[in-house]
């Protein structure tokens, strides 16, 4: 099967209906019946298959300058036009056959070991989980089978985000499930837009990438996917970094050795879509000491933070608690002394594509070490600011999310006091406590960041006054959470008492007239306390 010449990422168009198309398949109908999601029935093969088209438009260099995304927005290519673009890279985007595979190692030696083809899958346990029962909310497959489909997307997928596996497996070029923070238009009531405008708005000009010229001719092309040359291992810590790999390989990056066996087959229904095949892969050879992506590489789809000890940005990677508006700034952003950066499609969705109305899609996996935790996903608003000191937007919703965190603080100790009295420090998962505050107080503060946003200019009286909102909005949520919790349990549990003093000591936290809250959201000055 040929990724770039036959139809098999599944789709939803604008009337409901589902099919498989091939990339440039894309543009086909963008008047009538758009495509308009990817529909595969995994949120993670829907994330890693958008970056693959992202990546293969990338690739293209469909988007050369900044000022031929207009162009592209307003007047994209006919589908025969990108069906014959695509062609010169069909070559290299077999899944089977004897010459370069798609993603597959150049020359994987015989002593390879089998692997069961849902080993592809994040979500399969590990040898020794199996073998210890220690998978309880992981699903065990027996008699697995993926039409190519299904393999080509968990082939991708498992290259794109490859966590921890053992010594010599090698994890993705960004670090084990890294977090993707892509850009996608704001949908219009009673309309979606197409899958093609919001590729669009991922596609960076060439300058952004930081290095000249890294679309070369077809010579190049070697360099853009390693599957098409000897295969660079890492058993002797031999490592690929941003300054020595060509930077189409943030797209293309094969850290694990992969040979798909396509002699063990059998006919039947795929496991994960469940559609008829005539050849279902059951098995795969894998061998240790893939390519080793390390230092140097910015990709586009990720933010980043400096690493002090190595001075060189890392990927974020998503972490227990999910992701929420607490992340917005940081994600949109970054920090204004560089220490934490926002993804570079996010960056230029910002600052040089303002007058698009569009937001954020965050995901990825939360991996600890080789185990899989879970998956995150979001979808927020991005709002450009249009203030002439930008920093000063920054600085504002950074107070608010200081005092947000501060009124968590002060709910999460006196709720511990109230139930076990003044010091106590009882074990036991307290997360709840934050996700509820934070899920309550979403909508009131993307209500204030809009507003805040729409301000032509910064101005002091109407930011002092959505503070002062925010501030009772968050009063309000830690006393209505302290009174569900606080008494929650049968009554004669509880030290009434003792649960009055908490809430008072809250009440004093929240609103005095030099509370801690108050001086983090700007509406008190701090008091220096007097040396004795």
């Amino acid at each position: 099967m040929n990724l770039i010449e036959q139809p098999w990422i599944q789709v939803r168009r604008q009337d409901g209906t589902l099919s498989r198309i091939a990339p440039w398949q894309v543009l086909e109908h963008l008047e009538t019946n758009p495509v308009v999601a990817l529909n595969t029935g995994r949120p993670d093969f829907d994330g890693s298959l958008f970056q693959f088209l992202v990546g293969l438009f990338q690739t293209l260099n469909l988007c050369p300058a900044r000022r031929d995304f207009e162009r592209l927005w307003a007047k994209p290519p006919r589908p025969e036009e990108l069906k014959a673009k695509l062609s010169a890279l069909a070559p290299y985007f077999e899944l089977l056959g004897e010459g370069p595979r798609f993603m597959q190692d150049f020359d994987l030696p015989q002593k390879a070991e089998d692997y069961e083809i849902a080993a592809l899958l994040p979500d399969t346990p590990g040898e020794n989980a199996s073998k210890k029962n220690t998978d309880h909310f992981i699903k065990r497959r027996e008699a697995y089978a993926l039409c190519l489909p299904c393999t080509a997307a968990a082939l991708f997928n498992l290259q794109t985000n490859a966590p921890a596996g053992g010594p010599g497996y090698r994890t993705g070029l960004r670090g084990g499930g890294p977090l993707n923070t892509l850009v996608s238009l704001q949908p219009q009531e009673g309309q979606s837009p197409s899958l093609w405008l919001d590729l669009c708005l991922n596609l960076l000009p060439q300058e952004a990438f930081g290095k000249p010229s890294p679309y070369e001719g077809p010579e190049g092309q070697k360099e853009w996917f390693p599957w098409t040359s000897p295969t660079r291992t890492s058993s002797q810590s031999e490592e690929v970094t941003g300054q020595n790999g060509h930077p189409l390989l943030m797209f293309w990056a094969t850290p694990r050795r992969i040979w798909l066996d396509s002699k063990d087959t059998r006919s039947g229904h795929c496991s994960l879509c469940n559609e008829p095949g005539e050849t279902l892969l059951q098995k795969y050879r894998t061998l240790k000491h893939g390519a080793n992506y390390t230092r140097f590489w910015r990709h586009p789809f990720s933010p980043h933070y400096l690493d002090k000890k190595s001075g060189d940005y890392l990927c974020e990677h998503p972490n227990p608690g999910g992701l929420g508006y607490r992340h917005w700034l940081n994600l949109t952003y970054g920090k204004p002394d560089h220490s934490k950066r926002p993804a570079d499609v996010v960056y230029e969705a910002l600052h040089n594509r303002k007058s698009l109305e569009v937001r954020l899609w965050a995901f990825g996996y939360d991996f600890d070490n080789m185990k899989l935790r879970g998956w995150q996903e979001t979808k927020m608003p991005l709002y450009s600011c249009g203030w002439r000191d930008p920093d000063s937007f920054t600085k504002q919703i950074s107070d608010w999310l200081e005092g947000a965190g501060l009124a968590i603080f002060f709910l999460r100790s006196k709720l511990k006091e109230a139930q076990f009295g003044e010091g106590a420090s009882p074990k036991g998962p307290h997360g709840f406590i934050d996700k509820d505050f934070w899920d309550a107080t979403e909508p009131d503060f993307y209500r204030l960041l809009a507003q805040a946003q729409a301000l032509p200019d910064y101005d002091a009286n109407r930011l002092f006054e959505m503070t002062q909102d925010w501030h009772k909005i968050l009063v309000k949520q830690a006393q209505t959470f302290f009174a569900l919790w606080a008494e929650a349990g049968p009554p004669e549990q509880l030290n009434f008492k003792r649960i009055y003093q908490a809430k008072n000591s809250l009440d004093f936290s929240l609103s005095g007239e030099k509370s801690k809250l108050k001086v983090a959201l700007g509406l008190a000055t701090a008091t220096k306390e007097k040396k004795k």
